[in-house]
């Protein structure tokens, strides 16, 4: 149990939730979010050592769950920062 709690996956699920929901995306979709946010939480040690670029990020999403439309103003996004 304090396994789980020292990882600050619940922080880093709410955040791709959040995003999710903000943006107005399916239940499905936003919920992957949230899933693949924690999953870097859970991969490092400590609450704050994980982190990842926006494309980095969206191609794990598709590496996971393949391509989804709903997703198309993260990418927008992700291109007009780099």
């Amino acid at each position: 149990d304090t396994f789980w709690r020292s990882r600050g996956l619940g922080d880093a699920f709410r955040a791709g939730l959040i995003t999710g929901l903000v943006r107005g995306l399916s239940a499905d979709v936003t919920l992957r979010l949230g899933a693949l946010a924690a999953t870097y939480a859970i991969e490092q040690v400590g609450t704050m050592n994980h982190h990842y670029t926006l494309p980095e990020f969206l191609e794990r999403y598709r590496a996971a769950f393949g391509d989804a439309p709903e997703i198309s103003d993260l990418v927008e996004g992700a291109r007009v920062r780099m």
